[in-house]
């Protein structure tokens, strides 16, 4: 196969109809053909079939969060292609997708408050690009992710020094390593210094 007359309008419409009818297996092959050529074409075909999915995700929603990748990353062709293959999920097994992110996503947060919560962190664990996260979590949480962290982190402060812990014991546990930075935290969120909801509950 020739790698210039490979990149022609109707090879490259043909992969764009692949997509946006969702045919997964025609996808797979034309990809797999582009990806027969040398190791350098084959990167910038694997690339160009990303670009695609981005495309099309753009104009109605299914694939624009995907995760840029590259070639190298996978341990061969094969496994690039069949990653790329199976983004070809309709809307609705998308929808599930995010939702079940979301929820991952709120687990890992309540399991990790003591420690640096990195979005950038959470979306590559997902898959998924870091901008299309952030915007799917805000529109599933309510609030921006960061918002999010710190509200979880001063609701558990609340409920642990509700229960008669330590101040300083309870600014750890939720990510402060300075009392003084926890306190100030604290009392932005809810108007009273750390000390005044000992035993509260």
């Amino acid at each position: 196969m020739d790698g210039i007359g490979i990149l022609n309008g109707e090879t490259y419409r043909k992969i764009e109809d692949a997509v946006r009818g969702k045919r997964k297996e025609e996808f797979a092959e034309i990809l797999t053909g582009w990806m027969e050529e040398g190791e350098m074409l084959a990167g910038i075909y694997f690339g160009i079939a990303q670009g695609v999915l981005l495309k099309v995700g753009a104009e109605c929603g299914r694939w624009e969060g995907i995760r840029l990748r590259a070639l190298e990353e996978f341990e061969n062709r094969q496994k690039a292609v069949s990653y790329l293959a199976e983004l070809l999920k309709d809307g609705e097994e998308n929808g599930n997708r995010e939702k079940r992110a979301v929820r991952w996503t709120k687990v890992y947060v309540d399991r990790h408050l003591g420690e640096e919560i990195s979005m950038w962190d959470i979306a590559n664990h997902l898959d998924l690009n870091y901008s299309y996260f952030s915007r799917m979590f805000r529109q599933a949480a309510g609030s921006s992710f960061s918002r999010y962290v710190y509200e979880r982190r001063m609701q558990e402060a609340r409920n642990r020094l509700g229960r008669g812990e330590r101040v300083k014991d309870v600014a750890a546990l939720v990510g402060y390593q300075e009392v003084k930075s926890f306190s100030r935290a604290f009392r932005r969120r809810f108007g009273v210094a750390p000390s005044a909801m000992l035993h509260s509950i």
